[in-house]
């Protein structure tokens, strides 16, 4: 996928069955526990051998590996993480 594609569903046979990820080009890739861009997620910036390296925020003893349901590639900001800063500093 390129900068700005987005998946709200991973390709038939794929969700929650994602174990690695290769990032190219100096993009980000915004990964998310549900489909249509839903639940945690997490930005991943480099290649990932295994998932199972990446924990989970907030559920312990959990970690990234089966977990994708839905992506986007990013560049160097993108709307979720400005919606989220929006949210923390509703006055600015």
């Amino acid at each position: 996928m390129k900068e700005g594609e987005r998946a709200p569903e991973v390709p038939p046979g794929f969700n929650d069955r994602i174990t690695s990820i290769r990032v190219f080009g100096g993009v980000r890739v915004r990964v998310f526990n549900d489909g249509n861009f839903g639940g945690y997620n997490i930005v991943i910036d480099r290649d990932v051998r295994t998932l199972k390296e990446i924990p989970l925020a907030n559920v312990p003893f959990k970690d990234w590996n089966d977990r994708i349901s839905s992506l986007a590639v990013v560049g160097d900001h993108d709307e979720w993480e400005r919606r989220d800063r929006d949210q923390d500093n509703p006055h600015n």
